[in-house]
């Protein structure tokens, strides 16, 4: 970055994603937190909150001089958005691979999945465990993803378990 032109700060925040209790996790741990996944996207949400205080206290620092722009990958795009709706002062955002439906930030009738063209099928509505247009309020962001990663690949079939576990 800093050959780019970047001369500004970095900071991370961090907040507990997993449940196993391993940041590095090998092959049982990534399974356990797996299982755990709609409890670590809650807690994501509850972290906005947080992360937006911690934006506030960098904005207002030396001055007031700071922006921030933030890059969140996964799990953790449910964090800066959550963030954004509470209206922290974040200048820029990018997501990386957004564990996060589509629906969230936009309010179509029908969001089409762009790797393979076709509507996308996990549960949108609220009344079905989705969260369509929580997030709606956020300018049009653009989630920059690997088609073939395997969490994303294993996201559709979770939320159809999670409306089906809900609404038995």
């Amino acid at each position: 970055l800093w050959l780019q032109g970047f001369k500004g700060r970095f900071v991370a925040f961090r907040w507990p994603s997993v449940v196993s209790g391993e940041e590095d996790a090998d092959w049982w741990k990534t399974i356990q937190n797996a299982e755990h996944y709609f409890e670590i996207e809650h807690r994501g949400f509850k972290y906005g909150k947080a992360l937006k205080q911690y934006v506030e206290y960098l904005t207002s620092s030396d001055g007031g001089s700071f922006t921030v722009n933030v890059i969140a990958h996964s799990m953790g795009n449910i964090v800066v958005s959550e963030a954004l709706r509470q209206g922290a002062p974040i200048s820029h955002y990018v997501l990386l691979n957004g564990a996060v439906s589509a629906g969230c930030y936009d309010t179509q009738d029908e969001l089409v999945d762009p790797a393979i063209g076709d509507p996308l099928t996990v549960p949108d509505f609220i009344a079905d465990g989705g969260y369509r247009g929580y997030f709606a309020n956020l300018s049009s962001p653009a989630n920059f993803y690997n088609v073939n990663d395997e969490a994303l690949l294993r996201w559709e079939d979770g939320n159809l378990w999670k409306r089906d576990f809900i609404f038995t």
